[in-house]
């Protein structure tokens, strides 16, 4: 996706949420994608800039509830309580001048 979006992998972020009828997709620095699988299962017509009342609502909602999932608490965390507490405060025994989290 990064090479065909013309940006470092690093920014070529995408996530996506679907909820039974409305995909929206999110791609960092785009304008959003979305479609309404009810009335376009073959995902042909992006509404992603669609300024009919309905679709503002449905992206509004549906960015929200992406926020939501990525705040969470299993996003911010990537090792156990007890890798956690082995590390004690700070950078550990190789940098124990920074503080890290």
């Amino acid at each position: 996706m990064a090479k065909a979006l013309d940006m470092p992998q690093e920014d070529a972020r995408t996530v996506m949420i679907f909820d039974g009828r409305w995909k929206y997709v999110r791609c960092e620095g785009f304008d959003p994608v979305m479609f309404d699988l009810e009335t376009d299962p073959d995902e042909v017509a992006d509404i992603g800039r669609s300024q009919t009342e309905e679709h503002v609502a449905v992206r509004a909602r549906m960015e929200k509830a992406l926020l939501a999932w990525a705040t969470r608490h299993h996003t911010r965390v990537t090792a156990t309580k007890e890798v956690l507490s082995k590390q004690g405060h700070g950078g550990g025994a190789r940098y124990p001048d920074r503080l890290l989290g």
